[in-house]
């Protein structure tokens, strides 16, 4: 994954040049307060997501709210996978027109939640 590397002319080929970003800290995580317009602006503005991240989290794709979706998640705590962010692309044209990012972490409970029962299940089904 271009993000994940920090490959910033592979990241900024996967978007459209008039790309937005929103970003919801909800002012207690590190987020834009506006929108983030313009391919090379948002391919900056995610790889310096991530490497202020400290340790890159993981990024899995999986589906929320019927959407596809990569979740950021920090590595095993002593409670499970910590959820750190959810982002989910929308495509147009093959390429990415806009992102929403979820990354307050009030809102992130259900979704964190939801994520720690499912890595528990796989754990005790021995996948």
């Amino acid at each position: 994954m271009a993000a994940r590397e920090g490959d910033l002319a592979g990241l900024e080929r996967l978007l459209a040049e008039d790309v937005v970003t929103w970003a919801d800290g909800g002012g207690r995580v590190g987020a834009a307060r506006r929108p983030v317009v313009g391919g090379a602006k948002v391919a900056r503005y995610l790889l310096g997501a991530l490497a202020k991240a400290g340790d890159v989290p993981d990024l899995l794709v999986s589906e929320v709210n019927g959407e596809a979706a990569v979740l950021a998640v920090q590595g095993p705590s002593g409670r499970g996978p910590g959820l750190v962010g959810v982002m989910v692309p929308e495509v147009g044209d093959g390429v990415i027109i806009g992102i929403r990012i979820a990354a307050n972490p009030d809102k992130l409970g259900f979704a964190s939640f939801q994520l720690l029962r499912l890595s528990h299940s796989a754990w005790s089904s021995g996948s």
